[in-house]
């Protein structure tokens, strides 16, 4: 019974974002042409949650990460297959969160007019533990084998490293590091890519910090939706609180400790200045 039930909920689910598209579907202007905003980040960092409030406004429509017509095995499919799903979207901004394709935000930005996106950001601690309880050793095994040299063998987790990442990896990892280690340093790779891309002094990117989102959703969120140019209702936000974090400390090396802190000061003085 509750395998049936979980199946009758999913299928009113469908049932009502079916609805809402055929609805704006038909409600949408006819000179409307909807731009792309991408969702990016490190894995378990928030990024589900931010999409659940942005689907909310009728501003938006979510092109869902499991569906295939934008996707394929959570990757986006051509540019030219985006800007077609992206033009049939039934409201203003086509959402997509290409978390794998994050160390392709810079040219999905150039490939898409008018896109904009949302890089969203949250300690490495809370991250590690996440991600340990969700894949094991996935993400050990991943840093290990970009550090020994092996990038091509993990897909796009090990597209776009640098030399100079990969043998920094290499002094870190050594002879092999612990799932908690090895997420950390997972956290620090995808997040390494907003500096080495430039994001950070691109205006069509913003940065969004969990813990704030969730302890100050008032405030951060209409500033999120006012750089998308989407509509905003304090609605929207009915369902987060926070913050939602675990207690500080990870045993993890303490050189992987303090690269991850390092990079976090760095994202924390930005969003001071």
């Amino acid at each position: 019974m509750p395998e049936e039930a979980g199946w009758a909920d999913k299928a009113q689910k469908v049932l009502r974002l079916v609805r809402l598209g055929v609805d704006r579907w038909l409600d949408a202007p006819e000179d409307m042409h909807p731009t792309a905003v991408f969702v990016v980040g490190c894995q378990r960092s928030g990024t589900t949650m931010l999409i659940d409030v942005l689907r909310r406004s009728p501003s938006t429509w979510v092109w869902p990460e499991k569906g295939v017509l934008a996707y394929r095995d959570y990757r986006l499919r051509s540019p030219a297959t985006i800007e077609l799903v992206t033009a049939q979207s039934p409201a203003p901004l086509a959402i997509y969160k290409p978390l794998c394709d994050t160390h392709l935000a810079d040219r999905l930005l150039d490939l898409h007019a008018g896109s904009r996106a949302l890089w969203v950001l949250r300690r490495w601690q809370d991250v590690a533990r996440s991600a340990v309880v969700k894949w094991g050793s996935h993400q050990a095994e991943v840093v290990t084998a970009i550090a020994r040299g092996d990038a091509a063998s993990v897909g796009w987790r090990g597209e776009r490293i640098s030399d100079a990442l990969v043998e920094q990896l290499r002094d870190l990892v050594g002879d092999g590091v612990d799932d908690h280690t090895g997420a950390v340093l997972f956290w620090y790779l995808r997040n390494s890519f907003y500096f080495s891309l430039d994001l950070d002094r691109d205006e069509r990117v913003r940065l969004v910090r969990y813990e704030e989102m969730v302890s100050h959703p008032g405030t951060v969120l209409p500033t999120v939706f006012g750089h998308l140019g989407a509509e905003w209702s304090p609605e929207f936000m009915f369902d987060i609180s926070g913050p939602r974090s675990a207690p500080s400390g990870l045993d993890v090396k303490p050189e992987v400790a303090d690269l991850a802190n390092a990079l976090l000061a760095r994202f924390e003085r930005q969003t001071a200045g």
